[in-house]
């Protein structure tokens, strides 16, 4: 968490981040969810692996 906001970075990213490649606000949970980038809305959910 930082200033409220949940951030979910991968491991190989944070250099990435560290050295200005990476934008921190890519991982940035609170404000995906908040401009609607999740799948709360859709009925069709796509498998992503066969059974």
């Amino acid at each position: 968490m930082r200033e409220g906001h949940l951030y979910v970075i991968p491991s190989d990213a944070r250099p990435l981040i560290a050295s200005g490649v990476l934008d921190r606000r890519l991982f940035d949970v609170t404000r995906l969810l908040e401009w609607r980038y999740d799948d709360a809305d859709t009925t069709d959910i796509r498998r992503a692996l066969p059974l």
